[in-house]
């Protein structure tokens, strides 16, 4: 199952995008101005959780670049 969540922060949104694997979530998160984040690991939640942690990554992308 793939979905995504698009969260917003600082003006900017954070699209979140996860994929059920068979040991978890895997996460990627982009940002407007292209920037990316994908996790290596698989991350074990319920979806709102997966949610928090690619917001919280999408956040501090935007605060490193800011």
């Amino acid at each position: 199952m793939n979905v995504t969540i698009i969260k917003e922060y600082k003006g900017q949104k954070i699209y979140i995008y996860t994929r059920s694997y068979t040991s978890g979530w895997l996460i990627k998160v982009n940002l407007e101005n292209g920037i990316e984040w994908v996790d290596q690991d698989t991350f074990v939640g319920t979806l709102e959780e997966v949610g928090l942690e690619g917001a919280k990554r999408g956040q501090q992308l935007i605060d490193n670049r800011l």
